[in-house]
């Protein structure tokens, strides 16, 4: 809702985890200049792909918690999304969540507030 990257989902490491495939974290650069926030009509600028080290989900398997190993390696991988782009990683709260809080008119929950964020 802001230009921020927020938690990820646990379903690309799910299957990563179920098929051994290495995981590419990819990130889009420069998407702020052609479509800045609140506005609605793209702007010529070039963006550009960044992508990083494959992130082996081997580590990850067989842990006997499958659900904390897809938190942490989705978390790992938004990580590491955040370091490509260069974007402020709120890492413990979904953007849907920060979203449905601001158009309520409730403004950012707390610990969300651009500026008061500690990425993982």
């Amino acid at each position: 809702p802001d230009g921020r990257l927020y938690r990820g989902k646990t379903g690309l490491a799910r299957i990563a985890m179920e098929t051994s495939v290495p995981v590419y974290p990819v990130a889009m650069i420069n998407t702020n200049k052609v479509n800045p926030i609140n506005t609605w009509v793209p702007r010529p600028f070039r963006c550009g792909v960044a992508v990083g080290k494959p992130i082996d989900p081997a580590g990850y398997q067989n842990t006997g918690d499958d659900f904390a190993a897809a938190r942490e390696m989705t978390d790992r991988i938004m990580s590491a999304i955040a370091a490509l782009s260069g974007q402020e990683y709120v890492a413990g709260f979904y953007a849907a969540d920060v979203k449905k809080s601001l158009n309520e008119g409730k403004g950012y929950p707390p610990g969300t507030e651009p500026g008061a964020v500690t990425a993982r």
